[in-house]
């Protein structure tokens, strides 16, 4: 289950501290009956209980594990449903952390994805008081959205090989519909207006020089009583000068824009 293991990967951070011995299981169908207890590597000075609900109640896992961080609360990714909780000392993490399905709805609500489809929303329980956004990069990445309780957001900020982009808010539905698709056209629309911009300023400049130069030389080398007359016929002529600049202006930028959109 890779929204399972991301999600525990996020809230676990090696620190320092004393050897602590904890229990150790994972069981897909019900509770640790008898789970392992071992001596936690150096730096883990917790032990913490995760419970994972998915499919709405449909699959239970239950694990207990040393942590190098851990904080006591719930997430809900709309169709998975994780708590944690937390301890001290050895031997501490024998109860299941509670199961996240049977908390009470507390009226808040966040955005949560469906493959790249984050329209959906989801009613918040228990401590979930904030909404949260962020990426799990697992095979391939991945947007999830739902609801979070404020103690898991207070370490929003560490940093995560396999997580990225983590963003909480406060207010309700804060955590914005937008899905994967339509940020990637949205950030294509902005680029191509700005290549737009840049092509026209670049293809007027150029014209614009093109046009004083030719009509500057013409001014300095033709006799000043004739000066008028070929004014007049070079300005004639001067478009078709225009569009040969143009014309290698858009060559040159055709390479440019091909790299910027790759």
């Amino acid at each position: 289950m890779d929204i399972q293991i991301s999600a525990f990967l996020l809230f676990v951070l090696v620190t320092a501290g004393h050897s602590l011995s904890c229990y150790q299981c994972r069981n897909e169908t019900s509770s640790c009956a008898d789970p392992g207890n071992i001596t936690c590597p150096s730096g883990y000075s917790k032990c913490m209980n995760v419970t994972t609900v998915s499919q709405f109640g449909a699959t239970k896992v239950n694990g207990r594990y040393c942590a190098g961080y851990c904080t006591s609360g719930s997430m809900n990714y709309g169709s998975v449903q994780v708590s944690y909780s937390c301890c001290d000392t050895d031997l501490c993490n024998v109860p299941d952390a509670p199961d996240p399905s049977t908390n009470t709805p507390n009226g808040k609500k966040c955005y949560y994805c469906v493959g790249q489809n984050c329209s959906n929303t989801v009613n918040c329980s228990g401590s979930e008081d904030h909404c949260i956004s962020m990426t799990v990069n697992s095979n391939e990445s991945q947007l999830l959205k739902g609801c979070v309780s404020k103690s898991i957001c207070d370490y929003a900020n560490i940093s995560f090989s396999s997580v990225y982009g983590i963003l909480c808010c406060e207010g309700n539905l804060c955590n914005g519909v937008y899905n994967v698709t339509q940020n990637i056209n949205i950030t294509q629309n902005i680029n191509q207006n700005i290549i737009q911009n840049i092509i026209q300023n670049i293809i007027q400049s150029v014209t614009q020089n093109a046009t004083q130069s030719v009509t500057q030389s013409v001014t300095q080398n033709v006799p000043q009583s004739s000066t008028q007359n070929a004014t007049q016929s070079i300005t004639l002529k001067v478009p078709q000068s225009s569009n040969s600049a143009k014309s290698i202006t858009q060559g040159f930028m055709l390479l440019f824009i091909v790299n910027l959109i790759k």
